[in-house]
């Protein structure tokens, strides 16, 4: 008969959070819920007899959160203030009631800080309408302070570079691999490694 299986879950695991008061991202090494640490406990018999150990004790047990804290919690508002605004310019909506209708509303001081961020880019007038150059943003899938970036370098004339620096700032870390990564990269030719080093606009440069 095959072995048992027996997953070790740490239950640690990486959680970006935002930072209101300075406008900073973090991603922060958090214990996860104990939602989530009862369905990694299934992993075991859902292909074959296991059991699943927890590393942690049971005083940690007791000291995690029922359920994750709600990614509109711990990440930056900007877009979705400005997908709102735009959604609002169309059917009428309100940004403070669109928002409160969430199950875990974010705080009002979570939305004030995107809403002076979108005014210092522009996307916002002072009465918090959705400008020509806001319009332009939300149409693109990024930050708004990326896609002023972006539409600032096309109208420069530089927007290869400028693209390659957003498209590294936006994406995960690039030095972390992502599952199976490892062969593909051992299979690489020096060739390969050769061309990626080499491309005219410096790959390394942009990171």
């Amino acid at each position: 008969p095959p072995p048992p299986f027996l997953p070790l879950p740490s239950l640690l695991s990486r959680s970006q959070s935002y930072d209101t008061h300075n406008g900073i991202s973090t991603l922060d090494k958090v214990w996860v819920s104990r939602a989530s640490a009862a369905q990694r406990s299934g992993r075991a018999g859902r292909v074959r007899p296991g059991v699943c150990f927890h590393l942690f004790s049971t005083v940690r047990k007791h000291s995690l959160r029922e359920f994750q804290v709600p990614e509109m919690l711990r990440t930056s508002l900007d877009e979705v203030v400005l997908n709102v605004k735009l959604l609002g310019d169309v059917v009428g909506t309100d940004l403070q009631s669109f928002l409160a209708q969430a199950p875990e509303p974010p705080s009002p001081k979570a939305i004030q800080s995107s809403l002076d961020l979108l005014r210092r880019v522009g996307a916002l007038t002072p009465r918090d309408e959705l400008t020509a150059l806001g319009r332009y943003i939300a149409a693109l899938s990024l930050e708004p302070l990326l896609a002023k970036l972006v539409l600032v370098a096309s109208l420069l004339g530089c927007l290869t570079p400028v693209l390659s620096i957003a498209c590294c700032i936006s994406a995960k870390d690039p030095f972390v691999l992502p599952v199976n990564a490892a062969a593909r990269v051992r299979k690489s030719t020096p060739e390969t490694w050769k061309n990626l080093i080499f491309l005219g606009l410096s790959v390394s440069l942009s990171l």
